[in-house]
Formats: structure tokens, sequence, C-alpha cells
């Protein structure tokens, strides 16, 4: 892959290749949850086709003890993060597409910041300085099971510009400025 990356001179490509990064770091972290046994690194090796930029892991079973959270989006409920991926990239511009993998990946996995008011808002973020960023503002339950997405946007030089804003986060218009992350 660092071959790859080495050798191309476009920034879409590079941007793909980021978001194959972000989805591969996902189905890893699943799969150490899920206790899956991977095969050797050289049998993955062969699944990756940088080509068709497709990387599967493949189905197991879930076992009961896994918690895999729902996300909720506007009015639909129940989303996978595939799904919340896809209604995310409906709401922001092109330079932030590259980046809502890895966003989502930290909201799935627990690695949102919190924010300091109001209580209880998280944010998950990604991105890399002047080319684009993606920020996902979210609450989730106690035990990690449903997270709901009230802001959708990106952070410039002035604050975070919001392309969706819901619940609390309605009222803040499009701009939006933290007091700070704890």
């Amino acid at each position: 892959m660092m071959a790859v990356v080495r050798g191309t001179d476009a920034l879409d490509m590079l941007c793909a290749l980021y978001d194959l990064l972000a989805r591969i770091t996902r189905q890893f972290d699943r799969a150490r949850l899920l206790h899956v046994h991977f095969k050797n690194w050289d049998t993955w090796a062969t699944i990756f086709h940088v080509d068709t930029i497709e990387f599967e892991l493949d189905a197991q079973p879930v076992p009961q003890d896994v918690i895999t959270p729902e996300f909720t989006l506007e009015d639909k409920y129940n989303l996978d993060a595939r799904a919340v991926k896809g209604g995310i990239k409906q709401y922001l511009r092109a330079f932030c597409h590259p980046f809502i993998s890895q966003a989502v990946n930290d909201m799935e996995f627990g690695r949102g910041k919190p924010v300091a008011s109001p209580p209880g808002l998280l944010l998950a973020m990604a991105g890399i300085s002047g080319v684009g960023n993606c920020s996902i503002f979210y609450y989730e339950n106690e035990d990690r099971r449903l997270i709901r997405i009230v802001g959708i946007g990106y952070q410039d030089w002035n604050g975070y510009r919001l392309e969706y804003a819901a619940g609390e986060l309605a009222g803040s218009g499009h701009k939006l400025r933290l007091s700070g992350l704890v």
C-alpha cells in the first residue's frame, strides 16, 4: 500500500487510499472485538486490490456480547456504519468526503472527544490540514448502542461550519464556536 501512496500524484487517489485505510482500520477493530482469528498478512494482502479499492473482512457471526452501535441521522433510524457514511456525505462538500470514514470509525469505537457545552455532546473529527476535514457532533447512550448525530460540518479558521444541525445545535445557525473540548 505504501508503494501505491508513494507512486500516486493525484490528490483524489490519495484521498481514496485514506478512505480505504480508515475502512480497513474499522474492519480490523471490529474483527478484534469479535475475536476473529486473522489469516496471516500475506493472505490478507492478496485480497487488497488497489485498482478497485476493495477490501472486505470475511463474514463472521457476531457474538451477542459485542456491541455494534446503530446510528440515527435526521429521521433515519437503525443505520449501520456504511449507511450513516452515505447519509453524512449528502450534507458535506466534496473536499470533506474522504474524511467521513475515519470520523465514523471514531464514533463507532468510542474515540469521540467530549465538548464542554452542551453536556454529553461528543465530537468526532478527521482531516488533513490544508486539504479538508469532517466534524460530526453526536450523543451516545450509556451502553454505546445508539449514536444520535446532531451536527455535521467542517472546521475552518473561524470555528465549525455546520452543514446539518439538529436538536441542541439547531439554533446555532451555520457557525458554531465551542468553548473547548473537555
